[in-house]
Parts: C-alpha cells; sequence; structure tokens
C-alpha cells in the first residue's frame, strides 16, 4: 500500500515484498537476540538496524529505478518509521 506510488509491476512488487519480509524477521530476530541478553544498548540497536537497513536498501536498488530508489528514501521510507507518541516533559 506505501509502495503504490513507485507503480511496480507484478514480478518489482513480488521480490520486493520478499525483501521486506527477509529484512522485519532479521530485524525481529535481532531485537529478540538484544532482549535475551538483557542489554537493549539504544546507540548498538541504532547501528544494527542501519546496517540492516543498509543491506535492504542495496536488494531494492537492483529493483527499482534510479527515480523509484530516490522516491523511496525521500518520501516512503520516512512514513515506515515508528512514531514515538510525545513525551509529557
Amino acid at each position: 500500500e506505501k509502495l503504490a506510488p513507485l507503480n511496480l509491476d507484478a514480478d518489482a512488487t513480488k521480490k520486493t515484498e520478499a525483501i521486506f519480509a527477509e529484512y522485519n524477521t532479521t530485524w525481529q530476530k535481532t531485537m529478540d537476540e538484544m532482549r535475551a541478553s538483557g542489554s537493549v544498548d539504544r546507540d548498538a540497536m541504532m547501528a544494527k538496524r542501519k546496517e540492516q537497513s543498509d543491506a535492504r536498501d542495496v536488494k531494492l536498488k537492483a529493483i527499482f529505478s534510479a527515480d523509484q530508489m530516490k522516491k523511496w528514501k525521500d518520501e516512503i521510507e520516512p512514513t515506515t518509521r515508528q512514531q514515538r507518541p510525545p513525551s509529557n516533559n
């Protein structure tokens, strides 16, 4: 649904969905391992997330055109990040 602006064909959509499924599974496994270790270091978590996002984006570049990749990075990806509720400080 969020990828609709990219106008992907059926083959590209299928490949993209597989990349996102792999990314989500890998990220969940990483989070589970961090929690199990008893230490959720925010900096380590952010570094790992960047590493995994970069690896995902390399795979997406093989599918997306330059314009689609730009739209992904500038418009769509920012909307996929978890939004934190505002703090009441």
